[in-house]
């Protein structure tokens, strides 16, 4: 067969077995030269993953500052949950937002007292809580997100079209990326 090459191991270097494999693929070369490309996007994609990393937190972290509430990032979460999601017990929210339901009970407690969440009793359960934003809420997260995205904005307009542009392509691989 014309473009394959067949050799012991291809894909496992110990493996007694036979593979053929197309003569451009990665494991179709020497395997020192293999091994030494491999070495390199291995230390390519940490040294990426690293800077990722480090610039995500940083700019998370500015994020965050530039918050109007008072609220903590778990209760400013769980308040965006239930806004996204709608009404839901504290067993579902603390589902989303992957605590355990002890948490998440203190959390909504603390912000059914400052008038963000209202709760009431489960129609079919009286053992559980259903708790729902209020309007009070509504503007909170509102005005957090007018306010970050502000500053955002005013980050972006220094930047150069090539910039804007490369995060335009960047943005929803970050997406899929924090949600993986």
């Amino acid at each position: 067969m014309r473009g394959v090459g067949c050799r012991r191991g291809a894909a496992d270097p110990f493996s007694s077995s036979w593979r053929c494999i197309p003569r451009n693929h990665p494991f179709s070369g020497p395997p020192d030269e293999y091994r030494q490309k491999m070495e390199t996007e291995t230390a390519s994609d940490a040294e990426l993953a690293s800077a990722l990393r480090l610039s995500v937190m940083r700019l998370s972290r500015r994020m965050r500052q530039e918050r109007s509430s008072q609220l903590t990032p778990t209760q400013t979460s769980a308040l965006a949950s239930l806004e996204r999601h709608g009404p839901m017990t504290l067993g579902e929210i603390a589902a989303h937002e992957r605590v355990q339901p002890p948490s998440m009970t203190r959390v909504i407690a603390h912000l059914a007292v400052a008038g963000l969440v209202e709760r009431r009793p489960h129609p079919t359960d009286g053992r559980q809580v259903i708790a729902e934003v209020t309007a009070k809420g509504r503007t909170l997260l509102s005005d957090d997100r007018r306010r970050r995205d502000e500053w955002l904005t005013d980050r972006l307009a220094a930047l150069s079209a090539e910039e804007i542009a490369a995060l335009t392509r960047a943005a929803p691989i970050l997406d899929a990326l924090a949600g993986s």
